[in-house]
């Protein structure tokens, strides 16, 4: 796993801060294959101008551990 091979317990992941058109779009493939030991925490960050649909499926194909959208 990510977290154990590099000892890291958070990571952020997410596209570009401040867009005012919401139509960026997130890689949910790769989101869904980011497995994270037990406790580890990730962020989806720069979710401005990412549609409700995209962040929902952020939600449901991510790692299912401590979510932190900013």
């Amino acid at each position: 796993m990510f977290v154990e091979a590099t000892a890291v317990d958070a990571l952020a992941v997410g596209s570009t801060s401040a867009i005012r058109q919401r139509n960026a779009m997130l890689d949910l493939e790769l989101i869904t294959r980011l497995r994270f030991g037990p406790g580890a925490a990730w962020s989806l960050c720069g979710s401005s101008g990412v549609d409700d649909e995209q962040l929902l499926g952020a939600v449901r194909h991510g790692p299912r551990s401590t979510l932190e959208l900013c």
